[in-house]
């Protein structure tokens, strides 16, 4: 198994998963799928330009790509923006493996690193309770 950057001039490569990771999201939220249903791959990548720093890690397994993390920099706080990993490749170390890396990355410069977990997705709790995450608040959302 590899851990390796992406480069940003290859992200077509990882618009697949992030497509399946979406549409992950939109089946799982009870409220709010629109904000799924509505951001493109497009879309999300002009998000990840106007971040100050980004990396994309992708994981290949004999030489098939697996899986892809993305996290960013702002003013010293880290953010996971997403992981997946393809479905069949799950429950055997590589999305661990594929967060410390990223965990790895963000500790570099930053004070404080969070991610954003969606309703619905909850059983992702335990997922980063491994990695000593902490649940710190709920956020309520009225439209």
């Amino acid at each position: 198994m590899e851990i390796l950057e992406l480069d940003y001039s290859n992200i077509k490569d990882i618009s697949e998963m992030w497509l399946d990771l979406n549409s992950y999201h939109i089946d799982k939220v009870s409220f709010f799928s629109e904000r799924f249903e509505n951001v493109s791959f497009d879309n999300h990548c002009s998000f990840l330009e106007k971040q100050e720093d980004f990396k994309i890690f992708i994981v290949l397994l004999y030489d098939e790509l697996v899986g892809f993390s993305i996290a960013f920099k702002n003013s010293g706080i880290g953010e996971i923006d997403s992981i997946y990993i393809k479905e069949k490749h799950r429950g055997n170390g590589v999305g661990e493996k594929l967060i410390e890396k990223v965990i790895e990355w963000l500790n570099l410069e930053c004070l404080q690193i969070i991610v954003k977990i969606a309703e619905g997705n909850e059983y992702a709790f335990n997922f980063y309770r491994k990695f000593n995450f902490s649940l710190r608040y709920y956020t309520f959302q009225k439209n």
